[in-house]
């Protein structure tokens, strides 16, 4: 919740650290767009916590160490885990604060039809990355409601990268 997280950022001094990573490996945005069983509201209102009143970067990534074969792999930024996972409110918010849409990553994610399988991706952006999960969602059987959030993702990035 944001008071959870106003609590956490309170008692390890964010000003220094908000765009460091956290113990778990990731950035604060990265950790809250990977958030599960999270209403996306709650998420956005962390995301403006960070971003409007701490600074945080939209354009940061972190490195998933998950493919230690794969050479150079690119930074997972939260935009990137924002469309993968189907966040349209998410997505459109990091993209008014400046998060590039061109910015490619590399990074696993679970698929909501069938949670034991996931899918990788290596140097992809996030439209690529919700192009992605959304191919396998269908192949997986999801329904045209299942998808209507990770549909309207990939309009909004559409829009953008068309600008």
């Amino acid at each position: 919740t944001r008071q959870k997280l106003a609590s956490l950022i309170s008692d390890h001094g964010v000003q220094k650290r908000i765009n460091r990573l956290t113990s778990t490996g990731g950035t604060f945005l990265v950790e809250c767009c990977r958030a599960r069983k999270i209403k996306e509201s709650t998420i956005l209102r962390c995301m403006e916590e960070l971003v409007d009143r701490l600074g945080a970067d939209v354009n940061l990534g972190v490195n998933e160490t998950i493919w230690s074969e794969l050479p150079r792999e690119k930074p997972l930024t939260a935009l990137c885990v924002a469309a993968a996972r189907g966040m349209p409110t998410i997505v459109e918010y990091l993209l008014q604060k400046g998060a590039s849409p061109t910015l490619t990553s590399t990074g696993r994610f679970r698929l909501y039809k069938r949670p034991r399988r996931s899918v990788k991706c290596f140097d992809k952006s996030p439209l690529e990355f919700s192009e992605t999960i959304l191919a396998a969602e269908i192949e997986e059987g999801a329904t045209k409601q299942d998808l209507k959030d990770l549909n309207r993702v990939i309009v909004l990035l559409k829009v953008r990268l068309d600008e």
